[in-house]
């Protein structure tokens, strides 16, 4: 999990065949008591369903899960005259919130034992994202 400007608050690293809503629940149970000011959860569509009703139930209070839906489609599906005028391009279009994600795993794969997944235990790889993660931010300190 990361926040808005793309640093991680939370990492779990589990096995390949964990369904992502189930590693969505870890991450969220991982936050619980951490970040209390904690409003809203992006998430993709493979969190819809039943991953919504936990949030809701089990999550902190408050907590607002929104699922973020490729935009070009709803605009075609519930306004169709206005993918004309705005000019969309046919082929790609950036999803909002995405980036951000993207982003962070594109400055975790600049550290070398993150590029494989190399490692046998789950805990050293988490270890390694939290150490990348502190790399960069203080190579953001000693720049400013």
């Amino acid at each position: 999990m990361v926040n808005t400007i793309g640093l991680v608050l939370n990492v779990v690293v589990h096995p390949a065949d964990v369904q992502d809503r189930e590693g969505g629940k870890l991450v969220l149970d991982g936050i619980k008591n951490k970040y209390l000011k904690l409003e809203k959860v992006w998430a993709d569509q493979g969190y819809t369903g039943g991953f919504r009703r936990w949030v809701h139930v089990h999550a902190t209070v408050g907590v607002v899960l929104e699922i973020v839906y490729p935009w070009r489609r709803q605009i075609k599906r519930n306004h169709p005259e206005l993918l004309e005028t705005l000019g969309l391009d046919a082929t790609f279009n950036v999803m909002s919130r995405r980036w951000v994600l993207e982003r962070t795993f594109s400055w975790l794969v600049k550290n070398r034992r993150l590029v494989r997944d190399y490692e046998a235990l789950p805990e050293t790889t988490e270890m390694l994202v939290y150490l990348a993660m502190i790399r960069l931010m203080l190579a953001r300190l000693v720049k400013s």
